[in-house]
């Protein structure tokens, strides 16, 4: 049963915390916080005299269970209804397919702008794994299966939509900078980089300084670079099938780099047993379980 918003209230608040910090902790934009508070009344921070936003403990948690909300179906404009205990489960409505129409609709007019506009509208109302989840996956999975003849093409626009919105959202994110940055890369086999992206992006909000780099030619490129950057570690993003010797290509980078390294993405989860007994490291496919793991690489 949904505790109500009196119940949270009564919580000590004993600490409080800046927007950058709540933000890290429970992957929401400073954005979104905002927007939340201003545009709904979600959450209601204590202000410094300079008109800085605090958060407390409370207000940690209340950003937490509308998340949870969210991930039911809620609609961001139904959720203060259900904190209060006020919406039933039958009355939840999902903003959803309206989305989905907007951002469809702006491809097939061919308007990778409008496209943009509508990723960056709904990105600074919903956490990146909603949109990721509710909008983009389906989108591209409504392209894939359509019989229009310009299908190829309305999938090229959201791809560069999409790149430019992760671009967008993760200029200006306050890392972690007393810690190396983490390259990602991928260099075993040829394919998209929406995953890899979307990882960077939630690493990066939670204050880890990851950078995607782009396809690196070979394994020895990626441990060069990563030794002359100074980076911290190496993430090697790998989700289409390699086509050559892919196990001796990563006991070649395994050997030749000199920070730790792991290896992610959907061919990971394919050869998870080869990997274990090549001795390479494996990212956690839970996204907290992974930034965790992270944060090792000192």
């Amino acid at each position: 049963m949904l505790r109500c918003m009196s119940a949270l209230a009564h919580l000590p608040d004993t600490k409080q915390f800046p927007i950058r910090h709540v933000a890290q902790v429970t992957g929401v934009l400073p954005v979104t916080l905002r927007a939340w508070e201003r545009r709904y009344g979600l959450i209601k921070p204590e202000r410094t005299p300079k008109g800085h936003r605090l958060y407390s403990e409370a207000d940690i948690q209340t950003v937490h269970q509308i998340v949870r909300l969210i991930d039911q179906g809620i609609s961001v404009g139904r959720v203060r209804q259900s904190l209060s205990g006020i919406g039933k489960e039958e009355d939840t409505v999902s903003d959803w397919p309206e989305f989905r129409e907007q951002l469809l609709r702006s491809l097939y007019g061919l308007n990778a702008m409008q496209a943009l506009a509508v990723l960056r509208r709904v990105g600074a109302l919903y956490p990146l794994h909603a949109l990721l989840g509710e909008l983009i996956r389906p989108a591209l999975l409504q392209l894939q299966h359509s019989e229009a003849s310009g299908r190829w093409a309305f999938r090229s626009m959201l791809m560069q939509a999409i790149h430019l919105y992760m671009d967008q959202r993760t200029v200006g994110v306050e890392v972690n900078t007393r810690q190396q940055p983490i390259l990602i890369s991928r260099c075993l086999a040829a394919g998209d980089d929406l995953q890899a992206r979307v990882f960077e992006a939630q690493a990066r909000e939670a204050g880890l300084d990851l950078r995607w780099i782009g396809s690196a030619p070979s394994p020895l490129a990626f441990a060069d670079l990563l030794q002359t950057s100074g980076a911290g570690g190496g993430l090697l993003w790998e989700d289409a099938e390699p086509v050559d010797d892919w196990a001796a290509q990563l006991q070649q980078l395994k050997h030749a780099s000199p920070v730790p390294l792991a290896v992610a993405g959907d061919f990971s989860l394919r050869h998870v047993t080869r990997l274990q007994e090549l001795a390479v490291p494996v990212l956690a496919q839970d996204a907290t379980a992974a930034l965790q793991m992270l944060r090792t690489w000192k």
